[in-house]
């Protein structure tokens, strides 16, 4: 692989890597120009199931971390091997709370669900955190164990659009359609970034592939829109330019401070002004419509156009 000029014969792309003695070495003159390069490679030649060495594995990263535990799933493992069997159940009680092992196994419920349903990882992350945030929340107690689950999955088909019938999540998990109501109405008041409306998420997504907002960001985004529709505020202003101005001001909560109204008028077709105007309305009430989806100094420290 040629990089570049050697400076020992002056000769043009005769330099190679040689990654086995980890040096770039002039393959005319033969001068070795830098040595010691860093492998960011892995450390060993990972051996699979084919090759009748499964229990022989040297790979020696492990698993990655896993934000939903407690201790981030750093813990220490010991295989279950016939001599220490005793000693990894006793490893496993000791290390792994009750809160944890609530958790693990709801994870895992989570994902057989979303395979049935042939749902994507993405849905079935976000699940995760939800019903994580639920349970710290102790919102969970007193109510059906399926039945949160079926309502968080629910609202996640909407929030994305996957067209999943209710009747279909009803006859997998064998439960009433009251129970997921009640189980919706927690959800719902509990975990608002998850019964977002479709059409308000997918307007900013449309909008988020241009600037390259995260998901989180989009998130917010939708849930401010939600609020301003629930509370009636700013009831004439047309709703892309609202989605503008929203745009626009938690890209600069969230520190992307280089977005700016005629960024966002060649994207959405609404004149400069517009979006101006009702930036500044939506400026004024900034405090309480984004209560809640960002810190306060972010939030008084936006800037007014």
């Amino acid at each position: 692989m040629s990089i570049f000029q050697c400076i020992e014969c002056k000769a043009l792309h005769s330099l190679v890597v040689d990654e086995r003695e980890g040096t770039v070495v002039c393959k005319k003159c033969g001068r070795i120009q830098i040595d010691k390069l860093i492998d960011d490679g892995p450390e060993w030649r990972n051996l699979t199931e084919e090759d009748g060495s499964r229990d022989q594995d040297p790979c020696r990263i492990g698993a990655p971390n896993n934000e939903l535990l407690s201790d981030k799933g750093l813990c220490t493992v010991i295989s279950k091997h016939e001599t220490h069997y005793g000693l990894a159940r006793w490893a496993q009680r000791s290390m792994s709370s009750s809160q944890d092992k609530t958790l693990s196994m709801t994870f895992s419920e989570i994902d057989d669900f979303c395979h049935i349903l042939c749902l994507s990882d993405s849905i079935s992350e976000e699940a995760k955190k939800i019903f994580r945030v639920l349970f710290l929340k102790k919102v969970t107690k007193g109510k059906s164990h399926i039945g949160i689950l079926s309502a968080i999955i629910y609202c996640l088909c909407r929030k994305y659009g996957n067209k999943i019938p209710l009747k279909e999540i009803l006859n997998i998990n064998k439960i009433t359609k009251n129970e997921i109501v009640r189980c919706y109405n927690t959800v719902k008041i509990h975990a608002p970034e998850a019964a977002i409306n479709r059409e308000d998420f997918s307007l900013f997504a449309k909008l988020a592939i241009n600037f390259d907002f995260s998901n989180e960001m989009v998130t917010k985004c939708a849930q401010a829109m939600k609020k301003i529709k629930d509370c009636n505020l700013m009831v004439n202003e047309e709703e892309m330019a609202l989605a503008c101005a929203i745009s626009l001001m938690v890209s600069w909560m969230s520190g992307k401070e280089n977005l700016y109204p005629e960024d966002l008028r060649k994207t959405s077709g609404i004149s400069e002004d517009d979006i101006r105007k009702c930036y500044r309305k939506l400026f004024l009430k900034r405090f309480f419509i984004f209560n809640g989806l960002g810190d306060k100094w972010s939030i008084a420290t936006v800037a007014n156009f």
